[in-house]
């Protein structure tokens, strides 16, 4: 499994209850927050085990070990 499928799994197992308005499409602000937390929660938690996680046309996150600067 790659790591974008397990993000997307991870992103699937947590219920997000969007209130979508079928007049103009919009989604309530509570919705919106809630979205946005569980994609946080789900990229969190892919990089706490070492994963990285790639989002098409917006970044690539990585968790990697190097030694301290100095200067």
């Amino acid at each position: 499994m790659t790591n974008m499928q397990t993000l997307v799994n991870e992103l699937d197992t947590m219920t997000i209850g969007l209130a979508v308005d079928e007049a103009d499409g919009t989604i309530s602000l509570d919705a919106a927050a809630t979205a946005v937390d569980s994609m946080t929660t789900g990229i969190t938690k892919a990089l706490k085990k070492n994963q990285r996680v790639t989002l098409v046309g917006f970044g690539t996150w990585g968790v990697t070990k190097r030694k301290a600067r100095t200067g």
